[in-house]
């Protein structure tokens, strides 16, 4: 059974880490190891979990999530390494499929996704992103990313960018798995990220927002572009 390393990074999200957290202790039934990674507000999410011996906070010193993702990793003790959003939750199945999941053949993969709440134009967006991931094998972040430990450091960990670091990860871990004649798996059991962004701009505008920025990055526009156009976004 694998021992399983859920590193969770938080960049203002400490309204939802503890909800995100206290959900991950019960998927897998305590049995886990639990990083998370504060970017903000570290003295206030290290209080909440102070004393529990299977979580431990860190204040990062990372200067954007692939650094921060990394960093923390090289201390996981686990098996198997999960990349979960602060604002997102796994699956209740999770837990026992990552444990029991058979890693000589399957070094990488991702879950499926869903917002909460559901609006119609995202739902038909997220059924075309989760055939299309399924289908190409390239995994975003709320896809809850994880890798064996050994194929992790083989890959070389997450590309030191500031943005679309997930994707890029995941166009390495195809290739390497495709020379080591390993395989990639896609799970079917929603990862639920909070919807906020959906309800506080609206629907329709985040979707046009979001597709927008993926059609640049299928474009060729680098992530350093990308990023300054996202958290553009992220501010308005």
């Amino acid at each position: 059974m694998n021992k399983v390393s859920v590193i969770i990074p938080c960049y203002n999200d400490t309204n939802f880490v503890k909800k995100t957290v206290t959900h991950t202790l019960r998927v897998f039934d305590g049995d886990v190891e639990i990083i998370v990674s504060a970017q903000t507000d570290f003295a206030t999410i290290a209080k909440m979990f102070n004393g529990d011996p299977r979580i431990t906070v860190h204040n990062s010193t990372g200067t954007n999530r692939s650094q921060t993702l990394n960093q923390w990793a090289t201390i996981a003790t686990g098996d198997l390494f999960v990349f979960l959003h602060a604002d997102s939750i796994l699956d209740r199945n999770a837990g026992w499929v990552l444990r029991n999941l058979d890693t000589n053949q399957y070094v990488y993969g991702g879950f499926s996704k869903c917002v909460s709440p559901s609006f119609r134009v995202v739902d038909m967006l997220l059924f075309w992103d989760n055939w299309s991931t399924k289908l190409i094998g390239e995994f975003w972040g709320d896809n809850a990313i994880f890798a064996t430990k050994p194929f992790f450091e083989q890959v070389g960990q997450f590309p030191d960018i500031p943005a679309f670091e997930d994707v890029q990860f995941s166009y390495r871990a195809k290739k390497l798995a495709r020379h080591l004649a390993k395989k990639r798996i896609f799970l079917d059991y929603p990862t639920i990220t909070s919807g906020r962004k959906f309800v506080e701009n609206g629907p329709w505008v985040m979707t046009r927002k979001f597709i927008y920025i993926r059609l640049l990055y299928m474009c060729g526009v680098s992530p350093h572009t990308l990023h300054k156009i996202y958290s553009r976004y992220r501010k308005n």
